[in-house]
């Protein structure tokens, strides 16, 4: 073993204890003390229960989080997700671009008050702290070991100026930490500025998203792989969608879309 290999946890460990000297962790939902390792994401065991639901009960295709009936202490689907394969009644009547989805929690409560600030400038580490729990979720699904890269939603320069960051790229980075796949930032760019999508009534996202996105100087490395497309919420589908046709364009043969946030009702 190389001098290099027996050096490296040590150091890491000795800077993480005094990182947690100084600044001791908390959780970001509930802001309690935590005791955990600062790889983990800082959220505590506590507030995880209320906003990740587990993953059978969710459209694997949309992610939406389906109705059920409680039968003793399991919450089971009245929809089942694997349901002639193609999701979610929903699901089974679109055209989607992607494969299947998977986000962390709902977009409501708690979990949206925290999602809703990921975006805000000065929060670069909450939405990286949001990937590593996204990474997680990713984790505990059968096929994340089928994709190669990871590619972030680009965002207008305009607003990237305002934020000083892109809370996709951020959520991607936090992935990574988690996942071993790279993250191809420069896959897709934004082509015009648009108008919020959380601003728009259902009908009015489609049309706002049409030419909104362009291949970038690394579209390339789509070529012939399997791409996660991450964003920070899943509303209507029409940005994932978009950008899943982008990617496919670009020579991508599979696309999958993973969020921190599922918006919307069965």
């Amino acid at each position: 073993m190389r001098v290099g290999e027996i050096w490296q946890p040590l150091r890491d460990a000795a800077f993480e204890g005094l990182v947690d000297l100084f600044f001791p962790p908390h959780c970001l939902l509930c802001q309690d003390p935590l005791d955990v390792p600062l790889q983990r994401p800082l959220y505590c065991a506590t507030c995880l229960p209320r906003v990740v639901p587990g993953l059978e009960g969710c459209c694997f295709r949309c992610g939406i989080k389906l109705p059920y009936r409680i039968d003793g202490d399991r919450h089971v689907p009245l929809v089942h997700r694997s349901q002639t394969g193609q999701g979610c009644p929903d699901c089974r009547r679109r055209k989607w671009a992607f494969d299947r989805t998977v986000a962390v929690g709902s977009y409501e409560g708690l979990w949206r008050e925290h999602v809703y600030r990921l975006k805000r400038p000065y929060h670069s580490a909450d939405a990286f702290q949001a990937g590593k729990l996204l990474g997680e979720r990713l984790l505990q699904t059968e096929w994340w070991s089928d994709y190669q890269l990871l590619v972030p939603l680009p965002i207008h320069w305009r607003r990237h100026f305002v934020r000083g960051f892109n809370q996709a790229e951020r959520i991607a980075a936090g992935i990574a930490t988690v996942l071993p796949l790279p993250v191809v930032a420069q896959a897709l760019q934004a082509r015009r500025y648009t108008r919020k999508q959380g601003t728009l009534a259902a009908t009015a996202r489609q049309a706002n998203v049409q030419q909104a996105l362009r291949h970038g100087p690394a579209a390339a490395r789509l070529q012939g792989q399997n791409v996660i497309v991450v964003d920070d919420v899943f509303t209507t589908g029409s940005t994932a969608n978009a950008a899943a046709k982008w990617c496919r364009q670009a020579g991508a043969r599979r696309v999958a879309v993973a969020v921190v946030a599922r918006a919307g009702r069965f």
